[in-house]
């Protein structure tokens, strides 16, 4: 072990002092880089944890809430949601149609006369 480390400063007495500037600055700027990313992923983590707080919290309103609940549907009739006149595609069409009606309104109005050009 001893004579590894008389090899390596041995070695290290040997290196141009601007060599070893130039790698110190290189290797701060990594270890700049790394710190970033640790730090950008430790923000993530918070983030990730926080999302986690927040579905735990959820769950445990929405079990309140189901506790609150009674277990016997109301008596009376069902409710049932109201129904939308016509179905998805015959809504589209509708509106497709609507649509192409304001453009063919919009292409019908007056046209601007062409300009004279001067020669």
């Amino acid at each position: 072990m001893g004579e590894e480390i008389d090899t390596r400063c041995q070695r290290l007495a040997e290196l141009d002092p601007e060599e070893l500037a130039a790698r110190r600055r290189l290797a701060d700027g990594i270890l700049d880089g790394i710190h970033m990313g640790l730090l950008d992923r430790e923000a993530h983590l918070q983030n990730l944890q926080d999302l986690a707080n927040l579905q735990s919290h959820k769950l445990a309103v929405l079990r309140h809430r189901l506790l609150e609940l009674p277990l016997e549907p109301p008596p009376g009739p069902p409710q049932t949601l109201p129904s939308k006149k016509g179905t998805v595609p015959e809504s589209r069409e509708s509106l497709e149609d609507q649509f192409l009606d304001s453009i063919r309104q919009r292409d019908e109005g007056p046209r601007p006369r062409p300009r004279r050009r001067r020669s």
